[in-house]
């Protein structure tokens, strides 16, 4: 669990950085609902909110 947990946070972190144009750390609403879209054949509903959470902290 915690290898998935970590492989599916540095995925988010990746896609993340790849929005984030200005270097931030902060990117549009439109572009996290574009990265939720691409991982949401991956993952199920509470796997997505369990990862949104961990990339929060």
């Amino acid at each position: 669990e915690d290898k998935i947990r970590r492989e599916s946070r540095q995925l988010l972190e990746r896609m993340f950085k790849a929005n984030d144009k200005r270097g931030t750390g902060a990117i549009p609403l439109a572009c996290m609902r574009n990265i939720i879209a691409d991982l949401s054949p991956i993952y199920d509903p509470e796997e997505l909110e369990e990862m949104l959470e961990e990339v929060k902290k």
